[in-house]
């Protein structure tokens, strides 16, 4: 977090090699740097290689300086507007609203304007960055902060075409007759941030002041209440409830101070309006907003979770948003750091819906499905290092959605596992679980693969084969007869499986498998939770024998 910096002296602030690597880490260090450094013409030529719009930062000298300048605008051209010597001021900036709309800098022309960073109202005259289409808007030092914590000079954000419209659905409209009168009326409901968005409210029939049909409701405001948000749904999404975060169409309104009362109508007509008005009292009105329907914006999707199979999905992460980042969010899980390479599986689900996932395209890399309900096992999957203490990961579900993985130690950053050759997938299924969940090989060689997999009958036998592709219909097993010998398969008939005796102090059975030479060949052995390796000791031996004694069938 910058605002450590605070509690940094003065001299240090004014450290070259200091502020640079406080630079590095977050883009929001430079608010802090001391004026010896704004008028240093290397350090901040420096900056601007990586950010442009650090330019606000030098000092006035250096903001007329041409090869400085030129610095700035070869990484982005919209830092000139930072320029003191500019005759053509460039007025854009790299932020984008939720859904990737460019921000136009424009002159507040009235009172009502509220930032959607700070939630601080913009004052009258005062200069703001807005997108008109989506009623998004930011102060000017909170677009500041977020040009300096993005690094880069790329907008924020851009969507695939339609990508957040698709999933919004439209406010309820009148039914009309030929004649222009109302006939019937679907009956809607408000619903909005005064209770946490809990109860809807019905809007009742009415009239106006001029006599006109129109539909209202009130609610009763905290004192201070600040900005409101509601929307207007129909008596299906009502009985449904509300759920928090899901993208929708729906009004921000900034509330007057001293307000009681919220009052809400709907005008129906070719360009449906609604109003609100501000009371202290049940007649006393402090102001009244109009708005049309089309005036209402997309709400950013969230909260989002992460769910995975470190604890069988059964829990979920809460992501936090990340705020220089707008829209994106991370979570951090913590690992057991177990001995052996381990391969997890995970997926995002918005609101702790389980039928709100979001899950990676099979059919194109990098492309990410959903909101909607998939199985445990289409989520994301990623190969662990033996050791891993902590999975970092960063969800950003603007635009075309992405997400990134960073894998962590006890003492550093770890890569994660090369994958298997794509041409064909193996794992390995037994009698662990019932011969439920495969279990996947992970590169352990050129031309080898192995499997861990968590021993819970100690001592005992496993039993497993082979599947290919996740096939049970191309399967491997031993030779009729042998169970370290030839390997037969992939075959959808009934082959017979490897027995594997389990010893004390045993926690990973390891499965290597070499598919890629002329004869197929396997081998396993038992390990401990360090990872050193296990012999076979009586207890394993016995469990074997009576396995076999029993005449129990080494077919399926």
């Amino acid at each position: 977090d910058e605002s450590v910096l605070e509690y940094v002296s003065t001299e240090t602030l004014g450290e070259r090699t200091f502020m640079l690597a406080a630079f590095e880490r977050n883009g929001l260090a430079l608010q802090y740097v001391a004026p010896e450094l704004r008028s240093d013409r290397d350090f901040m030529l420096t900056v601007l290689q990586r950010n442009g719009f650090a330019l606000r930062l030098a000092d006035m000298a250096l903001r007329s300086d041409s090869e400085v300048v030129a610095a700035a605008i070869a990484q982005d051209r919209r830092a000139i507007k930072y320029a003191s010597s500019s005759s053509s001021e460039i007025h854009s900036s790299p932020i984008t609203c939720h859904l990737g709309h460019g921000l136009q800098h424009l002159r507040a022309t009235h009172g009502c304007y509220v930032c959607d960073k700070c939630e601080s109202g913009i004052p009258r005259q005062s200069m703001l960055w807005s997108c008109s289409l989506c009623c998004f808007d930011l102060c000017k030092a909170c677009n500041e902060r977020l040009e300096l914590s993005i690094g880069e000079g790329a907008p924020q954000g851009v969507p695939a075409s339609g990508s957040a419209v698709s999933m919004a659905h439209e406010v309820p409209t009148m039914t009309r007759a030929h004649g222009g009168e109302s006939q019937t009326q679907e009956r809607c409901y408000m619903v909005g941030s005064w209770d946490g968005w809990k109860e809807p409210v019905e809007l009742t029939s009415a009239s106006d002041e001029d006599g006109r049909s129109c539909f209202r409701a009130r609610v009763p405001l905290l004192e201070r209440t600040g900005v409101v948000k509601l929307e207007i749904v129909d008596a299906e999404q009502a009985s449904a409830r509300y759920v928090v975060g899901h993208q929708r169409r729906m009004w921000k309104v900034l509330v007057p101070a001293k307000t009681q009362l919220l009052e809400v109508v709907r005008r129906p007509s070719s360009h449906e309006r609604v109003s609100f008005r501000f009371l202290t009292g049940p007649e006393v009105t402090l102001g009244i907003k109009h708005f049309r329907c089309e005036d209402a914006y997309w709400s950013t999707p969230g909260p989002f979770y992460l769910r995975g199979s470190w604890d069988e999905h059964r829990g979920m992460t809460q992501m936090q948003l990340v705020a220089a980042d707008g829209g994106a969010c991370v979570a951090i899980v913590h690992l057991e750091a177990e001995a052996v390479p381990m391969c997890m599986r995970f997926q995002i689900v918005q609101d702790r819906d389980v039928a709100q996932c979001f899950y990676p395209d099979p059919e194109q890399p990098n492309a990410v499905l959903g909101p909607g309900l998939c199985d445990a096992a289409a989520g994301w999957e990623i190969q662990l290092p033996a050791g891993c203490k902590r999975l970092h990961v960063k969800w950003d579900p603007r635009g075309q959605r992405s997400i990134e993985c960073t894998l962590f130690g006890a003492l550093d950053e770890l890569s994660e596992i090369p994958r298997p050759p794509p041409s064909a997938r193996y794992s390995v299924i037994g009698s662990w679980d019932g011969w439920q969940q495969p279990v996947d090989f992970m590169t352990a060689g050129i031309s080898s693969l192995h499997a861990h997999i968590m021993v819970r009958e100690i001592p005992g036998v496993a039993e497993f084969q082979i599947v290919q592709d996740k096939n049970l219909h191309l399967r491997f097993g031993p030779a009729l007869g042998t169970n370290m010998g030839e390997v037969v398969g992939p075959t959808s008939e009934d082959v017979w499986r490897w027995f594997a005796g389990i010893p004390r102090g045993c926690r990973w059975l390891r499965v290597v498998w070499h598919p890629h030479r002329q004869r197929h060949r396997v081998s396993w052995s038992c390990l401990a939770a360090s990872g050193e390796p296990l012999a076979p000791d009586r207890h394993a031996r016995a469990a074997l024998a009576a396995l076999r004694g029993s005449g129990a069938a080494a077919m399926s």
